[in-house]
């Protein structure tokens, strides 16, 4: 949101629709449809991106909990072809702990994108119609040391922050975006209890720089 203020292109790349997960305020427990939550939270996730204002999103198709399993080349070439398409100078990403919840999708996912980072940079890996394009940035979302994670399990093994954000103008919006998972609304709790914790501050931990010498400071993440 803050990048978008700035006059900054953003996009947002989601891998999977969530079908297999919990359908908030359904009796009893997963017995729906997973094809029907699956449309629900499309939905949702459109309502999510309008909130935001993102003009570029991508929702892809890959079985929910099977992120982490999929086939290597195939999400890795999917996710390289949109990264040439959108031509990011940062790509933003979970950690590789998988975003405090340890989940083995968003684990997943910070693998596949830092794999797809390093792919699009690479000319000899051909994706018709749109040439090879180096992103400078790779970073990934932290935390603090000490933070608590998803339902209060033990601490996550967070990457160091190396960034800090101000967001603090824009936590009445994001709270509105969480407001569109309604399907999630059991995370509401401790997401609300999140905003709170943070301070207003996001956090970012740098990964890659691929200029030599690396940047001290990234202006865009002022």
């Amino acid at each position: 949101m803050k990048l978008l203020k700035r006059g900054h292109e953003a996009g947002l790349v989601t891998l999977t629709r969530g079908d297999k997960g919990r359908w908030y305020g359904k009796r009893p427990l997963y017995s729906w449809d997973p094809r029907a939550l699956a449309r629900e939270r499309a939905k949702e996730w459109r309502g999510a991106v309008a909130t935001i204002g993102l003009g570029r999103a991508w929702l892809l198709r890959w079985p929910d909990q099977g992120v982490s399993g999929a086939p290597v080349d195939r999400i890795t070439m999917q996710l390289t072809r949109i990264y040439r398409e959108f031509r990011p100078d940062a790509v933003i990403t979970f950690g590789p702990e998988g975003a405090g919840s340890e989940h083995d999708d968003h684990a997943g996912t910070s693998r596949h994108a830092t794999r797809a980072f390093r792919w699009a940079a690479d000319p000899s890996i051909r994706t018709p119609g749109h040439r090879s394009h180096h992103s400078r940035w790779l970073l990934y979302t932290t935390a603090p040391e000490a933070g608590r994670v998803l339902r209060g399990r033990r601490p996550a093994g967070y990457l160091t922050p190396t960034h800090a954000v101000d967001v603090s103008p824009y936590l009445a919006r994001k709270a509105a975006v969480f407001e569109q998972h309604r399907t999630q609304f059991k995370d509401r709790p401790f997401f609300q209890w999140l905003l709170r914790a943070r301070g207003g501050k996001e956090y970012f931990h740098l990964a890659i720089d691929t200029q030599r010498p690396p940047a001290r400071e990234l202006t865009f993440l002022r």
